[in-house]
């Protein structure tokens, strides 16, 4: 979506707008643009929402809610993000006019979670996107990075990196789930239970087991099928093998 905006131009027709809107006041435009931009952007995606997020989900059996809901769940979401975006929207462009060479480090300290990565890789990337040079007019319709105009650019850098950041995240996150079904096991030694809890649930799952990509960006649990299969196999007791919790899992 970022680089729709950006190769189409329409960014910087939508900031030409803004300014005439807003009179000129760089505050307002800016925050102008962001709101129009996401309002925009929720708009044309909108269909592919629809299909995913509820006839997809009403087809698994994994939702009920009505239409309504469902539109006033999206639209307070919405909502929310405008809020946020005309509060804080302003921040990083003033960091960026204050100081172009360090506004990424600001901007980073705030995300601590993404700090690492966004000194490394954004101020390279930025510093080969912008230069000292007006490299962008001719393609993008601006120059500056501190231009409304940019914020396509600027959310295309940062959905890059959490893009690059997703995969490292969603490993840790289905490890300490196996590290929670780990406790659950050495403290009671069920693991018939805890495999028919899972079986349980994948009555309701369309897919027991994930694909190369879902496992990648998406799944941040376990599979049902690896869940399962953990289960059934993890008796490190019967081995004589040392708990990994054995600390504090002492089953009577």
């Amino acid at each position: 979506m970022p680089l729709f905006f950006l190769f189409t131009g329409l960014g910087t027709r939508l900031r030409r707008m803004c300014e005439h809107i807003s009179g000129g006041r760089w505050f307002w435009t800016v925050t102008l643009f962001a709101c129009t931009h996401l309002a925009l952007a929720a708009l044309i995606t909108l269909p592919f929402d629809f299909y995913f997020g509820y006839v997809q989900q009403h087809a698994a059996g994994k939702s009920n809610r009505t239409l309504p809901s469902w539109v006033t769940g999206e639209g307070v979401q919405l909502t929310v993000r405008l809020v946020v975006a005309s509060l804080l929207i302003w921040l990083p462009y003033r960091l960026i006019a204050r100081s172009p060479r360090r506004w990424c480090l600001y901007c980073a300290l705030a995300l601590i979670p993404f700090a690492f990565l966004a000194l490394v890789v954004l101020p390279v990337w930025v510093a080969w996107a912008v230069g000292r040079s007006a490299a962008f007019p001719g393609a993008w319709g601006f120059s500056e990075l501190r231009d409304p105009a940019s914020l396509p650019l600027i959310v295309f850098m940062f959905a890059f990196l959490w893009l690059a950041i997703l995969p490292f995240f969603n490993l840790f996150a289905r490890h300490i789930e196996l590290e929670a079904d780990r406790f659950g096991l050495e403290l009671t030694h069920q693991n018939h239970a805890a495999a028919m809890v899972c079986v349980r649930d994948a009555q309701s799952d369309l897919a027991p087991d994930w694909d190369t990509f879902f496992l990648i960006f998406e799944a941040t649990h376990p599979s049902i099928a690896t869940r399962i299969k953990f289960a059934n196999s993890y008796k490190p007791w019967e081995r004589g093998v040392p708990l990994v919790y054995g600390n504090v899992c002492k089953p009577e």
